[in-house]
């Protein structure tokens, strides 16, 4: 997805029909996977008049959410297939068009392995049994004979007859979106298990698979690549708990990052001096980059350094920092650190954006911008929130345009 400004335009775009009992689906089911501000985001959006192209800065004002805040918020309504973004470049701004589905049903929900095994994961075992029970339906009765008049026989319809010839109108229905992923876990397996049929879906652990999609995307393996890698640092004889060898799985990783990789687009560089269409450019850039590649393009398309990249693995795998946040700081650290990217120093800053759960560049830079200097500037494309609707959220000074343009330039006119 991508990061909307005060000044984008949008609009919503029913799929479904929705009402009835889908507002107790989404507190039972969908709030203890995605959060309140998620909920409240997609109940809003539901409120909208259908077509009518509005600019964020209203959105944002009325949910009381920063531009940071509404990413997160609806790249989890879109993990859970609640929404679909689609996007446009305009003359001066952004159009995006949030496409919005109907939450599963309990059945649908619960049945769906992805959806029941993180609400397990959530709320327990038990209460997701209680949520079953609750929503149980009785079943037709077995030992009756069923005696139900039929449709065809009650009305006696007369299929020649104009009014049946061209009666058939196309209008809404129920539909819910289906889950979109980014590490596929089963064409990995089906890919180690093309290499060795041992593998199983106990193979690996809850936290190895998840170490393994995050190295995966640090680096922009596929699937059938990385499982390469994981194959041959896996010991089926080993004793339990010591199958897999991750540190020498996430060496191999890196060190064999293949040279077109490394080395496309060196001529990516961009002066961000220039104007805010730039600043908007590279926090595009810090969003859609993995950090090893994002490295690399400050680097003029030369190769990383182990170490360095051996801090990005700690500072995302090892740490959960997103892509886009540690983009966003190897930048700050090497601007303020005289471009040397200090282990301990990104450490200790890394540290704190996890506890501040920052999780975009826009976010991250704010934030850092307003604990290096210690006072209130101007918000960089952040929401004015009218002084007569205060909002809750934790006061954080932003940078400037001109902070962030100095801050950039620094970096690479070196």
């Amino acid at each position: 997805m991508k990061q909307a400004n005060p000044s984008d335009i949008y609009q919503v775009r029913p799929i479904s029909l929705l009402g009835g009992p889908d507002l107790r689906y989404l507190i039972d089911l969908y709030e203890p996977l995605i959060g309140a501000k998620a909920i409240a985001a997609y109940l809003t959006l539901t409120r909208e008049k259908p077509g009518v192209f509005l600019t964020h800065e209203s959105l944002f004002a009325r949910l009381g959410l920063s531009a940071g805040e509404w990413y997160a918020a609806l790249e989890a309504l879109e993990a859970v297939s609640l929404v679909r973004t689609f996007a446009k470049a305009g003359k001066n701004c952004l159009g995006f068009v949030y496409c919005l589905y109907a939450p599963k049903t309990p059945g649908e929900f619960l049945g769906n392995v992805l959806f029941a095994g993180t609400l397990r994961k959530a709320v327990g075992k038990e209460r997701c049994q209680a949520l079953a029970a609750h929503y149980a339906v009785m079943k037709t009765p077995t030992d009756y004979d069923e005696c139900s008049e039929s449709f065809a026989r009650y009305f006696a319809p007369d299929f020649s007859d104009p009014a049946y010839l061209d009666s058939v109108i196309s209008t809404g229905g129920r539909l819910s979106g289906s889950e979109r992923t980014g590490f596929d876990r089963n064409v990995f397996l089906s890919a180690l298990q093309k290499l060795n049929s041992l593998y199983n879906g106990l193979s690996f652990s809850e936290s190895e698979l998840t170490k393994i999609s995050r190295v995966a995307a640090l680096y922009s393996y596929d699937e059938a690549t990385i499982a390469d890698f994981a194959d041959d640092h896996y010991d089926f004889f080993a004793k339990k708990g010591s199958h897999f060898d991750y540190d020498g799985f996430a060496a191999d990783c890196e060190k064999s990052l293949p040279l077109s990789y490394l080395h496309q687009g060196a001529a990516q560089k961009k002066s961000v001096a220039d104007g805010d269409a730039e600043l908007s450019g590279c926090l595009k850039k810090m969003e859609n980059l993995t950090p090893a590649a994002y490295l690399r393009s400050l680097q003029h398309g030369g190769k990383p350094a182990q170490a360095d990249l051996e801090l990005l693995r700690e500072l995302t795998v090892d740490m959960g920092l997103p892509a886009s946040v540690t983009n966003a700081l190897v930048l700050y650290v090497l601007t303020r650190n005289k471009n040397i990217l200090s282990k301990k120093l990104t450490e200790k800053i890394a540290a704190s954006l996890v506890r501040e759960r920052i999780a975009t560049a826009l976010d991250a830079l704010n934030y850092l911008s307003a604990t290096s200097k210690g006072h209130k500037s101007p918000r960089l494309a952040s929401p004015s929130v009218p002084e007569e609707a205060p909002s809750k959220m934790k006061e954080r000074p932003s940078m400037s345009d001109e902070d962030f343009k100095k801050m950039m330039k620094g970096l690479y006119d070196k």
